[in-house]
């Protein structure tokens, strides 16, 4: 059996070194590689569901009215408040409660109405008392096209 001479075994050691750090740095990337795929494959999974969510959003508000009210001053102490549908789909049963009335008298009552479709209007012309507040308080309910029935409530100051 042959002695191995210094430089022989200096070089022995490092080229097992060489290749120690070679399979280390291998395996590094393959980590790194699978742990960057898996943040990546998460992150489309969120931007995906994001996406999807958005989109239901957007189809379930392309099914609902909103009822928006505008007051329009006729002469004093005349008013009418503008009742809109400004969504996208028809307001079906549309019902008015006033809920709280301090000075104001609602003088013509078209409600409840059957159907306000997308766009429409309906005026309520209103009195004005005299007094210190003048404040009104109105709830609408209706069903739209999302099969459910909704409210919103509206307080006008005068």
């Amino acid at each position: 059996m042959k002695s191995l001479t210094t430089i022989e075994l200096i070089s022995l050691i490092i080229s097992g070194l060489a290749f120690f750090v070679a399979l280390l740095s291998m395996a590094l990337a393959i980590y790194i590689y699978y742990v960057h795929d898996s943040k990546l494959k998460r992150q489309e999974w969120l931007i995906n569901n994001n996406q999807l969510r958005k989109i239901n959003e957007d189809e379930l508000h392309k099914l609902k009215a909103h009822i928006k009210i505008v007051t329009e001053p006729l002469f004093n102490p005349l008013f009418f408040i503008k009742v809109t549908n400004d969504g996208f789909a028809d307001a079906k049963s549309l019902e008015m409660e006033i809920v709280k009335s301090e000075h104001v008298t609602v003088l013509d009552n078209h409600f409840p109405l059957e159907i306000l479709k997308s766009g429409e209007s309906e005026k309520l012309k209103i009195m004005i008392t005299d007094g210190i507040q003048k404040f009104i308080e109105l709830k609408f309910k209706w069903i739209d096209d999302s099969l459910s029935d909704r409210e919103s409530n509206h307080g006008l100051n005068f």
